[in-house]
């Protein structure tokens, strides 16, 4: 019980890192918050295929696949009308969807069941608003016998610009995370070590 109750800290503690970040990586909170223009600009005219064959700027694919939800005729006008409304949003959405994850980590941080030692969310970011959609953003913590996490995004946008970079964040708390194992795991063998030295 003692090693699920641990290993279900570690991934809790792993997803407060990838959250609102840490000493030595930013979170998704920064990550999103420090997104320029330009970044998001560079990200939305990258060349990427179509499904259906071709290569266009993402946010062509993305002005498209908006229209066609809508139902509406799709001319070059209408593409670059809904282009520009795309690129707007995509850039008013960055402090939306860094409050969605601020909440997120609120949540599980008063959910986890061990309340880790490692990552500590202070009382300064924790948000006080509790209306719109990003304050219903919500984690399921990881628990002894399932160390499984799950993190909720509910803002406008959170479910698609706010996964651009979770990836980097994972990263960033992977490293740090792979540090506190690699040193937990050097601790135990000197204590083997210890408990079967003899010196004659």
């Amino acid at each position: 019980m003692k090693k699920n109750r641990a290993a279900a800290d570690i991934v809790n503690d792993a997803g407060l890192k990838i959250l609102v970040g840490f000493k030595g990586g930013q979170g998704l909170v920064q990550l999103t918050r420090k997104a320029t223009k330009e970044r998001i600009k560079a990200d939305m005219n990258a060349p990427v295929p179509g499904t259906g064959g071709g290569v266009r700027p993402r946010i062509i694919w993305l002005a498209i696949g908006w229209l066609k939800g809508r139902g509406a005729k799709i001319t070059k006008s209408a593409v670059r009308e809904a282009a520009s409304v795309i690129l707007k949003m995509r850039i008013k959405s960055r402090a939306y969807i860094a409050a969605g994850w601020l909440f997120a980590a609120k949540d599980l941080f008063e959910k986890s069941p061990g309340k880790h030692k490692f990552t500590r969310l202070k009382p300064r970011n924790i948000p006080t608003v509790e209306t719109g959609t990003a304050a219903t953003s919500f984690a399921v913590p990881a628990i002894p016998g399932r160390t499984t996490l799950t993190l909720v995004n509910t803002s406008r946008g959170g479910g698609t610009v706010g996964m651009e970079y979770a990836q980097q964040a994972i990263n960033n708390a992977t490293a740090d995370i792979q540090v506190y194992i690699d040193r937990e795991a050097g601790k135990q063998f000197a204590r083997e070590l210890f408990r079967t030295l003899k010196i004659t």
